[in-house]
């Protein structure tokens, strides 16, 4: 028998319709694990993908929480850091990265002032300080203002 749409609507909504026990939760996590996530920990995850964003798109890095330099990392090319970074030279980092070809193109590139490491722009000797670490343990180069490489040191403890 055919209904009628005056019918349908004098129905009860399906059950799609009504709120659920899950209601304040999110689909799946991103991990895999299949739990729900949080609402809260959602707004918070999205609030560090606009740090993230704000960061790459000129933003100061130093107002940076560790998670938006978290997804910064995932983002841009990773390099390895030594233990130490006070010394170090940035022409090796920006070629691992992929940022420079040479150490050449890193000397013409930190004569014109176009390397940052965090908020500081590098001297000519492009010699990095540990004042440069962000959250402790993020190092974000810059080249220009687009081509970003992020170094992480493994968190002391």
């Amino acid at each position: 028998m055919a209904t009628t749409d005056d019918e349908e609507d004098s129905e009860d909504p399906p059950s799609r319709y009504q709120p659920s026990a899950t209601a304040g939760l999110v689909p799946p996590d991103p991990a895999g694990t299949g739990a729900p996530v949080p609402i809260s920990r959602a707004r918070a995850a999205a609030a560090a993908a606009g740090e993230a964003a704000t960061v790459l798109f000129g933003g100061d890095p130093t107002t940076a929480s560790g998670a938006a330099l978290e997804i910064v990392a995932a983002e841009v090319p990773g390099v390895t850091l030594p233990a130490d970074v006070q010394g170090v030279r940035v022409h090796e980092l920006l070629i691992e990265a992929g940022v420079a070809k040479s150490a050449s193109e890193v000397n013409r590139l930190l004569g014109q002032g176009a390397v940052r490491a965090g908020t500081r722009v590098l001297d000519a000797d492009g010699l990095l300080r540990t004042s440069d670490l962000l959250n402790g343990y993020f190092l974000l180069l810059r080249k220009g203002k687009r081509d970003f490489a992020v170094g992480k040191l493994s968190p002391r403890g």
